[in-house]
Formats: C-alpha cells, sequence, structure tokens
C-alpha cells in the first residue's frame, strides 16, 4: 500500500476529562479548536495514510511534569518537558523505524476540529 501519494499524519488532540483529578496526564491544556485551556488527556498520534488505507504507527502521551511559577499570574504552572516539535520528530522516527521509506513519508500537521 506504499505509494508516492502516501502521508505520515500527526494528530494533536484533547480527550476532556473535565470530571476527573488533575495529575501529571489529566491536566489543564490549551484546545485551539476551542481557543481556550480544557482539562483532560493531551496525546499526539501518527498514521501513515495511503490509497484510502490509515494505519496507526505511533502514540505519545503528554505527561506535564515539571511545575514552575507563571512570572504574571504568580500561579503554579505544569509543563512538560518534551515538546511536542520533539515527539513529532520521534514520531516520523517511528515510521522510518517501521520501514515506512523516508522518501515516501511526506507529513503532514492535522489539527482535530471534533
Amino acid at each position: 500500500m506504499q505509494s508516492e501519494t502516501g502521508v505520515i499524519i500527526i494528530d494533536d488532540s484533547i480527550e476532556e476529562k473535565p470530571y476527573t483529578d488533575e495529575n501529571e496526564i489529566v491536566c489543564w491544556h490549551y484546545d485551539h479548536s476551542k481557543e481556550r485551556n480544557v482539562k483532560g488527556i493531551n496525546f499526539v498520534t501518527s498514521l501513515y495514510s495511503s490509497h484510502g488505507v490509515s494505519l496507526p504507527v505511533g502514540f505519545h502521551l503528554i505527561a506535564k511534569t515539571e511545575t514552575y511559577t507563571d512570572t504574571k499570574t504568580q500561579k503554579e504552572r505544569r509543563r512538560s518537558p518534551v515538546s511536542k516539535n520533539d515527539i513529532a520528530r520521534a514520531l516520523i522516527e517511528q515510521a522510518v523505524r517501521n520501514r515506512i521509506p523516508p522518501a515516501l513519508c511526506h507529513v503532514r500537521f492535522m489539527v482535530c476540529q471534533c
């Protein structure tokens, strides 16, 4: 199913969990589709899509393990020690390790509007 038109799709999504206690995985994330912060689980996934077939390649949960003090509000906040750019690169490397030829890896970033 590999082809010149195949793409790696990287998707950054949030599954809202408004009633769950906050921790390193379930915490506040900015949702670009809603233009506000929501409490939930943030994850980045990658799929290889070609000829109408999509196959999963990788999955990464965003864990905000570091705490810091926001200089404007003086409130304690959480952040991930790994950037989403680094996560996307790792997912693309995973595609290469899964033997999806690099010449065929045209990358398209998507933002879920769900």
